[in-house]
């Protein structure tokens, strides 16, 4: 009878063995977009934590909004005045550009929440009109095409934002932001090539941001030139450490609304370590560099412990390595910050099983299914592994 049900083990393992990928085959090369609300997590995260309960959702998706216009509002002052001193700008052009910036849009937050006087809710017609009224008095002046080009990104007219941007760069070829600009929306319209050329040329004008090289990182991480992936991870992680220290420093040193205040002076720019590390281990891995990759996520989880594929990278390769209790550690880990994601219960169900325990492997597998994903369940059920 032991070895009936000795062998009835065996077969269910390899069932398993053979249904399970070891690596998920989805494409883990998710680039960075300036801006983007996925990118405020940390904001998201200490807010939800530190102030008024009231403060919902939507008011912090207006402080982000706030934060992303007051950095555009700061960058075309500066830029301006700076110019204007230069004599790189017409007076009479440099008015319209301050103007642009009274119709910057959703400043909501700031209005209702931190009482910063009367802002309007923003205009981007009326802001790319400023602009045009700019041009036709200084068409040489190169920064006004890419506020501009920013104004159709927003508009989601990407054609417009580029021919913008490539007029930016005809009049000032060694300015490294137009570059950057064009760049990341030749990768949102998935022209990875042009794009991998702009971010080339922002390097090579000696650019300080930390998302060109990741970005280019996972261009070339998407073409498998993972030699090449490697040492752009390694800068983007050297950059984003320093930004990021920068930060936590002027976050600790506030005492009033500390974290509002940090996240209204957080830039759009900034990009948390935690990318590069989770995807330099991932190229680690798919190189066989296993204790890199290992370091790798470990360190993704320190500096962003609310990402689940960290944590189930680590419980993949613990598995491999058949340490299980380890896997089901790092498992259940990627489950408690993502209970949504079927493939975590299923792997977790599957090292259950290799450890016998059918109860709670049924339990994933059925957890899997309710999510969409029955293919596991329904044939454990047809093998009696499951009711």
């Amino acid at each position: 009878m032991k070895n009936v049900i000795g062998l009835g083990v065996i077969v269910s393992i390899l069932f398993f063995c053979l249904n399970i990928p070891c690596y998920p085959d989805e494409n883990e090369f998710e680039f960075f977009y300036p801006g983007e609300r996925r990118d405020y997590k940390e904001i998201i995260f200490y807010n939800s934590r530190n102030l008024n309960k009231d403060l919902t959702y939507v008011y912090l998706n207006n402080l982000i909004e706030t934060s992303n216009n007051c950095n555009v509002a700061k960058k075309i002052e500066k830029e301006t005045e700076e110019n204007l001193k230069k004599g790189k700008l017409d007076k009479e052009a440099s008015e319209h550009l301050y103007k642009s910036i009274d119709y910057l849009g959703n400043r909501k937050f700031e209005r209702e929440v931190l009482d910063h006087g009367h802002v309007d809710n923003g205009d981007i017609d009326k802001q790319i009109e400023e602009f045009n009224k700019a041009i036709e008095i200084d068409p040489d002046y190169a920064n006004t095409y890419k506020y501009r080009a920013k104004c159709f990104v927003k508009k989601c007219m990407a054609e417009e934002a580029l021919s913008y941007l490539t007029k930016g760069i005809e009049l000032d070829p060694d300015n490294h932001t137009l570059y950057e600009e064009r760049a990341l929306i030749y990768t949102r319209v998935k022209h990875l090539k042009a794009a991998l050329s702009d971010y080339d040329k922002a390097i090579e004008l000696k650019s300080p941001r930390a998302f060109n090289y990741y970005n280019r990182g996972c261009i070339y991480g998407m073409f498998m030139k993972y030699e090449k992936a490697i040492p752009d991870f390694t800068k983007a992680i050297e950059l984003s450490r320093i930004s990021s220290k920068a930060f936590a420093r002027m976050r600790l040193n506030s005492t009033i609304s500390r974290h509002t205040e940090w996240a209204i002076g957080y830039s759009p720019y900034h990009i948390s370590p935690f990318r590069s590390y989770y995807l330099r281990g991932f190229v680690y891995l798919q190189t066989g560099k296993v204790k890199l990759a290992i370091k790798d996520f470990k360190a993704a989880t320190e500096w962003e412990p609310q990402f689940a594929k960290s944590y189930f990278y680590l419980g993949q390769i613990e598995r491999d390595k058949d340490n299980l209790r380890e896997a089901i550690y790092y498992y259940s880990k990627s489950i408690d910050v993502d209970n949504s994601n079927a493939k975590y219960y299923i792997n977790r169900g599957y090292v259950y099983d290799l450890r016998g325990k059918k109860e709670k492997a049924c339990f994933d597998f059925k957890k899997a299914c309710d999510l969409g994903d029955c293919e596991m369940f329904e044939k454990a059920k047809k093998d009696g592994e499951c009711e």
